[in-house]
């Protein structure tokens, strides 16, 4: 996976740093322009990309989303911890 860190000015001094993870196969310039006007959009404040670079993760998905009104899948965390190496083929729906 690849990932890049948003980084916007909330006042004197603080900042906050958003982190974002992506699939490899997205260049990390494009994924950056998308980021960067998701939280401008968001917050009503410039963000600044400050690191980029590729990540290992494992994750464990849970929940809902209210706003979208859909729920995690059980092969949610499967899909995304394999993704490296699988590049979200799977069989089925």
């Amino acid at each position: 996976m690849k990932y890049v860190i948003g980084k916007i000015k909330l006042g004197d001094n603080v900042y906050q740093n958003f982190p974002f993870i992506f699939p490899e196969n997205f260049v990390h310039e494009e994924a950056a322009v998308v980021i960067r006007v998701l939280v401008e959009e968001t917050y009503q404040r410039p963000c600044k990309i400050v690191s980029a670079g590729f990540a290992d993760v494992e994750v464990e998905c849970y929940g809902k989303s209210e706003t979208l009104k859909l729920e995690s899948q059980d092969t949610d965390s499967d899909l995304i911890n394999a993704f490296s190496y699988l590049h979200g083929i799977q069989d089925g729906d």
